[in-house]
């Protein structure tokens, strides 16, 4: 079953979307699959459970991904920490 968790983690902004069951996402208006997805809250993707289930990662990697683990803050200052050197190269034009 889908379950729309919110607030997530804690933050009334923010919405997270995943299966009970173990299985992918599909978001209805791009098609793509996803594990979990979270959304800044009130979000305009609607998800649907697919009969995907989750690919289980090789044996020789690491089971975490790079955002995987990290807290919302530290995704919060990566992301502005990108956001800056995107602003740096753009003003450059």
């Amino acid at each position: 079953m889908l379950i729309e968790e919110y607030p997530w983690n804690g933050r009334t902004d923010r919405i997270r979307h995943y299966s009970d069951a173990g299985m992918m996402i599909e978001q209805e208006q791009t098609g793509r699959r996803y594990e979990d997805a979270i959304d800044v809250y009130p979000t305009a993707y609607t998800y649907t459970e697919t009969d995907e289930p989750i690919p289980e990662p090789p044996e020789d990697e690491p089971t975490l991904t790079k955002s995987r683990g990290k807290t919302v803050e530290e995704l919060e200052k990566e992301n502005a920490e990108l956001r800056a050197q995107i602003d740096k190269l753009t003003a450059k034009k």
